[in-house]
């Protein structure tokens, strides 16, 4: 490969990177407006989209959810 390519190849792989972080990000942004405006369905829907991408974020929030059953049958487990 030269190095033209190789940079190509890096210039693309940013890129991407930063999309999918832009994606899930999003997804959380969305998820913490619908949760403080307590619409619940969709805040869990937005961070379970989010965690399904590894974002420890949704993750947290997604467990503070089942917690206080809030969208959600609350569960301590």
């Amino acid at each position: 490969m030269t190095c033209i390519h190789m940079r190509l190849l890096s210039a693309i792989c940013i890129v991407l990177a930063f999309a999918a972080i832009s994606a899930f990000a999003g997804d959380l942004e969305d998820g913490m407006k619908f949760f403080e405006s307590k619409d619940y369905a969709r805040a869990i829907s937005s961070f379970r989209n989010a965690a399904t991408q590894g974002n420890a974020d949704a993750q947290s929030m997604l467990g503070v959810m089942y917690h206080g059953g809030q969208g959600v049958s609350q569960d301590y487990k």
